[in-house]
């Protein structure tokens, strides 16, 4: 395929991206996908590695092949020990590619975020749409710059619209996704138009903000939530009692928050503490925020060295409501949190208990050195009516264990959860 004005490969539009923003001739190309591509370059004199996506290939979507791209210029980030920059414009996930699209995903952000915890400054340009795992992406960076006309979101209008049934109206799109709702809940964001970035980012480069601190971050992400003195820690109902039950036969305990748990358990392999998303809700930014709080809380005890991440939830709450909060920036960090539980040396594990898949899992799975999944699991890119809102397929959304094991999606099926505490 060709773009339509002049005729050049469809990633045309994101080299001279790069090219635009780089010093003049500093350019050195490192990778290319039919829709995303990566470059060695300089801004303002300073070496960096820069990704970015094409949207003039649906939309900017990250397929396997960008997912790669782009996931191995984090690494040579790493590598070289130079900032990274993603230039985003972007729907999030490519939906036709099915749930194995979830196994690169999966790997792409788990190198955004290694990448991070090492220490490589992370700065993201964000196009005209940034959603779905795009939003993850830009998230885990230190610094977002946002243009006039950026519309930013974890469920894009068109997936929010086909989950519950309405086409949403440009006013309402503007007031939900537009940097005018997006900046004031977003400390590190700033407004930069095409006149100014150039400058804004090379300045950035030359001396990047410090890493806030993971619990500097929860602090100001709950500064940014309204508060909900309804949603407070209690005892697992009785539906969970019955999940955790087969789960952890040999005992637990746990407290949980608007379907968010967590706790500590015993198993025939020794002590775990775990946490995650249970019963099948759909995860709010407040559940979100509350899992990273104690996952943060897990970082600064001396527990067990096993951790256990759960996930039942078909994925991100699809309200309006909940999506005017910013909710990527909430998921985003509880994935942070729970990647410097393994980089501290803990093992940590995903076990699928039931629906998965989207961001959430994503999130989750990025950090997670095994993602384990049961007879039980159901995997999913989205909800089926989200699906159908991106994509108007009424394709089926669910894969078998052996796509999702060569996907990379899980890396074991156990088949039954009293099998768990013993693998």
């Amino acid at each position: 395929m060709r773009s339509l004005s002049e005729g050049l490969p469809l990633d045309a539009m994101a080299s001279r991206s790069l090219e635009a923003l780089a010093d003049a001739g500093s350019v050195q190309p490192a990778g290319r996908a039919p829709g995303a591509c990566a470059a060695r370059a300089r801004l303002g004199g300073v070496p960096v590695v820069m990704a970015a996506t094409d949207p003039a290939l649906d939309s900017g979507a990250i397929g396997r092949q960008e997912a790669v791209v782009i996931g191995a210029a984090a690494g040579e980030a790493q590598a070289r020990g130079v900032p990274l920059v993603l230039l985003l414009d972007s729907a999030g996930a490519r939906l036709t590619e099915g749930v194995a699209v979830l196994g690169a995903f999966r790997r792409l952000q788990g190198a955004i975020v290694a990448a991070v915890e090492a220490g490589v400054p992370l700065a993201a340009v964000l196009g005209r749409h940034c959603f779905g795992g795009a939003s993850l992406l830009a998230c885990s960076a230190r610094a977002r710059f946002y243009g006039r006309h950026t519309l930013f979101g974890l469920s894009g209008p068109r997936a929010l619209g086909g989950a519950v049934g309405v086409r949403l109206s440009p006013e309402v799109v503007d007031g939900v996704y537009g940097v005018q709702s997006r900046l004031p809940r977003d400390p590190a964001g700033v407004l930069a138009d095409a006149a100014q970035l150039p400058a804004a980012l090379r300045a950035w480069c030359r001396e990047p903000a410090p890493a806030e601190s993971l619990r500097g971050s929860h602090a100001l992400l709950r500064r940014a939530l309204p508060r909900d003195d309804t949603l407070r820690p209690g005892p697992a109902p009785v539906e969970l009692v019955d999940q955790l039950d087969p789960l952890f036969p040999d005992g637990w305990q746990a407290q949980v928050v608007d379907g968010a748990v967590s706790g500590q358990a015993r198993t025939r392999r020794g002590p775990v503490a775990f946490a995650g998303f249970v019963q099948g809700h759909a995860v709010s930014p407040r559940a979100a925020l509350w899992l990273a709080g104690a996952l943060l809380e897990m970082n600064a005890s001396a527990g067990p060295e096993q951790v256990v991440l759960l996930l039942d939830s078909p994925g991100q709450s699809t309200s309006l409501e909940h999506e005017r909060l910013l909710p990527s920036m909430a998921v985003a960090h509880a994935c942070a949190a729970a990647a410097r539980l393994r980089a501290s040396g803990r093992h940590v594990a995903l076990w699928l208990a039931g629906q998965a898949g989207g961001a959430i899992y994503v999130a989750l799975a990025a950090a997670a050195d095994q993602v384990m999944a049961f007879s039980a699991t159901r995997l999913q890119t989205l909800p089926l009516k989200a699906v159908d809102g991106v994509i108007g397929a009424g394709m089926a959304a669910e894969a078998d264990p052996q796509t999702c094991l060569a996907a990379g999606v899980v890396d074991r099926w156990v088949g039954e959860y009293r099998e768990a505490g013993e693998t």
